[in-house]
């Protein structure tokens, strides 16, 4: 990585601790609607198993996802982004 990119990282990493923090507002927000992971599932032709594994959730969390209509999408990017 060449300095100039370097720097650009430095930046942006320092951006986004003062968005945590309060200190600055993001200059976009990404919306994430729930998926409907029964439809998906059903058009890959593959079972719940297969999909959760897919996804990255548990048999147990996609199945509830399905039946509660939980927030599949807010769910799988916060276990993504820890």
């Amino acid at each position: 990585m060449n300095e100039k990119d370097f720097d650009l990282l430095v930046e942006s990493i320092k951006q986004a601790g003062e968005i945590k923090r309060g200190e600055r507002k993001p200059s976009r927000v990404f919306q994430f609607s729930p998926l409907d992971g029964k439809a998906i599932r059903s058009k890959l032709q593959q079972s719940q198993r297969e999909f959760a594994q897919m996804i990255g959730v548990s048999v147990a969390i996609f199945t509830k996802s399905t039946r509660s209509h939980t927030n599949l999408a807010l769910y799988t990017f916060r276990n993504a982004a820890a």
